[in-house]
């Protein structure tokens, strides 16, 4: 996973701003840092764009089908002490591993621009992240966008499909090794009934966000009705738990512009 190494100018020195969610302690650790580059995780610095990021390699982190095959590729090249790191992946993998040959339909985007929108994208929420469904047809004349996009969502309910493809694909290079290139039989998939979230849904508060509201009106009540230690008390209280409530109201925000920040996981019990 690429995190990207983020500065800020203070004085006549840049500032490591991007704090790394996966180390975790009581100092926070910066993308980029020393200690970044120490980490068991951590793999290579790299640029792309015009940023730079750090890319780690943690186990339990999110990954699709073509991040397993670049690794294999990058340590193929390393074997072979190959000059370009990827070019198994690049010249011989990635011309032939394309959803158009095993059938593939619809891909997924972890993020939505306003070409995504444009297109046509179909938001849907998939274990606590949006997702953007789109029909490879919708992308003619943005075939670029493909290098950003997911066949199937990262999440259990998709791995059967993943296993299939990875069993079609073994299949099929079985076959071009003793006939040379022949065509793939069709493949069908089991699309996961999930819950698809109008944009209007994802503005309204939750269930639980409210719950939270509610509490906080009780929390303010039951103060009131506590003995006054100090005439101030009230007000401070009142800019916190205001402090509470925006915080919850702001939630529907986030949802909506998922593309503007991080996946940090699925509850705050339960970070990623």
């Amino acid at each position: 996973m690429n995190r990207e190494i983020k500065t800020k100018k203070v004085g006549r020195q840049k500032k490591l701003t991007n704090p790394c969610p996966v180390i975790k302690g009581e100092v926070q650790i910066m993308v980029g840092s020393p200690k970044c580059i120490t980490c068991q995780w951590f793999e290579r610095k790299l640029e792309k764009d015009g940023k730079a990021y750090v890319h780690c390699n943690r186990p339990d982190s999110p990954r699709g089908l073509c991040a397993d095959l670049i690794d294999v590729s990058r340590t193929i090249s390393r074997e072979f002490a190959l000059v370009e790191e990827v070019f198994l992946w690049r010249h011989v993998i990635k011309p032939w591993f394309t959803p158009q040959r095993f059938n593939i339909e619809i891909v997924y985007f972890g993020y939505y621009n306003p070409t995504i929108i444009k297109l046509q994208g179909e938001g849907l929420r998939i274990e606590g992240r949006i997702w953007y469904r789109m029909p490879l047809e919708n992308l003619e004349g943005h075939e670029y966008l493909l290098g950003t996009a997911f066949w199937f969502p990262i999440s259990k309910e998709h791995n059967d499909n993943r296993i299939k493809i990875l069993e079609c694909a073994l299949e099929d290079l079985e076959r071009i090794k003793r006939e040379g290139e022949p065509k793939l039989p069709p493949l069908t998939f089991e699309e996961p009934k999930i819950n698809i979230p109008m944009m209007e849904d994802l503005a309204k508060l939750t269930k639980e966000e409210k719950e939270i509201l509610m509490l906080t009106e009780e929390i303010w009540n039951r103060f009131l009705a506590l003995p006054i230690n100090h005439p101030m008390e009230a007000n401070e209280i009142a800019m916190k738990i205001h402090d509470i409530q925006r915080m919850i109201i702001s939630r529907p925000g986030f949802r909506m512009n998922q593309e503007m920040f991080r996946q940090y996981g699925n509850g705050n019990c339960n970070k990623g």
